[in-house]
């Protein structure tokens, strides 16, 4: 059987990313447009804060910018992000986008 418990170092981004989405996200989804997300002048910003709390782009190897993680502890963060429709584009994780990044990461050439 599989132990979903957050390990201490799970926990703590766990925390992080919950104090950013109640500081942060929650009071943007006022801003989101439909079919378009939030405006580059909220979003960017945002990005920005996220990468420097070292959030940015969960499913992502670290030598690229992203957290380099494992699936538990990327279940885990996306439980966070999962609660607000505009957050998987300020956490860097939002589909297709998230998917065709991993795509190209392990099969594209220069």
């Amino acid at each position: 059987m599989f132990d979903f418990s957050p390990t201490p170092e799970q926990q703590q981004m766990i925390d992080k990313a919950a104090a950013f989405m109640d500081e942060y996200v929650y009071p943007n989804e006022k801003h989101m447009v439909p079919h378009r997300g939030l405006p580059d002048e909220i979003l960017k910003p945002l990005q920005e804060k996220v990468k420097d709390l070292g959030l940015w782009a969960g499913h992502m190897p670290g030598e690229v910018g992203g957290m380099g993680m494992g699936f538990v502890s990327l279940g885990l963060l996306s439980e966070i992000i999962g609660r607000s429709p505009i957050a998987p584009y300020i956490f860097g994780s939002m589909a297709p986008d998230a998917g065709n990044s991993e795509i190209l990461w392990h099969a594209a050439t220069l």
